[in-house]
């Protein structure tokens, strides 16, 4: 579990822990909080606000899977905004960057791609997740491109006193904290999605002149499509992959070494 925003934390210290988080194997298992000041602590005193330059708003506070219902008494929390090291631009670059880790990593839309492409090419995933936010910004007509602006939108509103949580409407009618709101829509067409993310990793691959295998790229994004659980499908087609990526993938999450194989790998 982490905690956004608090004193002594920069936008660099945040990414290094997910860096060190991840690349421990807490793939499936990250859970973010936004800094909460609570009266009568050490974070509420006026001494330590000044010292740490804490900004904050009193915002309605985060209840997620809940039917919104008009009408009842609101219950508002004093949430952080910025300190001296984490000015409010890098509050919301924070944000952005917690997001879209944990919709398309902890959620496992895109895990498998960053964990080859950590071990293969010692790329950090904090460098990852911050490539496919750049990626979504030059293609706004992406899926990624357009969960970037419905979510930076939902921040803002939230920042405006409208609340952080999001509804879909065509799942149910309960609130979403934003990372599960963009699986939920990713979800409705994960045939574009995933094309998309073949062509960022093929961007990626010839911006860092990577020598990578592309039928090893190739093999992460259809092996992550498959093993995700999807709600409109029992079970995922029969296919064929050119590498031993199950074996690979399951063993970088159960904490064990295990090789990467080329050959001819039957998947069911």
């Amino acid at each position: 579990e982490m905690i956004q925003g608090l004193p002594g934390e920069t936008y660099e210290t945040w990414k290094q822990s997910f860096n060190k988080l991840l690349g421990a194997g807490a793939h499936t298992s990250l859970f973010v909080y936004n800094c909460i000041v609570l009266d009568g602590t050490e974070m509420a005193e006026p001494a330590y606000r000044k010292r740490h330059g804490t900004q904050t708003l009193r915002l309605p506070t985060t209840l997620a899977h809940v039917v919104p219902t008009p009408g009842i008494v609101e219950e508002r929390e004093e949430m952080v905004i910025a300190t001296r090291t984490m000015p409010h631009e890098d509050w919301k670059r924070t944000y952005m960057f917690t997001w879209v880790t944990l919709a398309f990593h902890t959620f496992g839309l895109t895990q498998v791609p960053a964990i080859v492409l950590h071990i293969y090419e010692r790329l950090a995933y904090a460098d990852f997740y911050e490539e496919l936010l750049e990626y979504g910004r030059r293609h706004p007509e992406t899926l990624i491109g357009e969960e970037i602006e419905i979510t930076w939108d939902a921040m803002e509103e939230g920042l405006a006193e409208k609340g952080f949580t999001q509804l879909v409407p065509e799942f149910s009618n309960i609130t979403w904290v934003p990372e599960e709101s963009t699986v939920l829509r990713v979800s409705r067409d994960f045939d574009r999605f995933f094309d998309e993310m073949r062509g960022f990793l093929a961007e990626l691959r010839e911006r860092r002149g990577w020598t990578i295998d592309e039928a090893l790229l190739d093999d992460t994004v259809r092996y992550q499509r498959s093993v995700l659980v999807r709600w409109d499908r029992d079970a995922s087609d029969d296919y064929e992959l050119a590498h031993s990526l199950h074996g690979f993938v399951r063993g970088q999450l159960d904490g064990r070494q295990v090789s990467l194989r080329r050959g001819r790998y039957a998947m069911h």
